[in-house]
C-alpha cells in the first residue's frame, strides 16, 4: 500500500507544469523509497517500474549518469519477471541505458 502511494505521489509531481527542482527532488525521493520498499518485499515488477520512472525523471533533467544507472537497474529487475510487458520494458530500458551511455561518451569527447 505504501509503495503504491509513493508511486502515485511521484506521478502527481511529474504532472506539475513548469515544475522546479523541489518538485523533481520530491518525485525522485518518492520513487527511490518506493523502489526500496518493492525490493525489500521482492516485488520485482513494481521495483522495475519505479526504477524506470526514476530514470525517465533523471533523463528529463539531463542527469545522464543517474538516468543510465536507473535504466540499467530497471532492465535487470524487469528481466526477473515473466510477463510479456516486462520483457518489453527490459529491452526498452536496456536500449535507453545504451543510448544515454552514448550521450555521456559524446559529451566527454567534446
Amino acid at each position: 500500500m505504501a509503495t503504491h502511494a509513493l508511486l502515485e505521489s511521484a506521478r502527481c509531481y511529474k504532472k506539475i507544469p513548469d515544475r522546479g527542482e523541489k518538485e523533481a527532488a520530491s518525485a525522485a525521493l518518492a520513487l527511490e523509497k518506493a523502489t526500496e520498499l518493492s525490493m525489500g518485499r521482492k516485488k520485482l515488477e513494481s521495483a522495475a517500474t519505479c526504477c524506470r520512472l526514476l530514470a525517465e525523471l533523471y533523463e528529463e533533467q539531463k542527469e545522464w549518469s543517474k538516468a543510465m544507472i536507473h535504466f540499467q537497474d530497471a532492465a535487470y529487475s524487469y528481466g526477473g519477471c515473466a510477463s510479456e510487458e516486462s520483457v518489453f520494458y527490459a529491452r526498452h530500458c536496456m536500449l535507453k541505458a545504451r543510448e544515454i551511455a552514448q550521450i555521456i561518451a559524446d559529451a566527454e569527447h567534446n
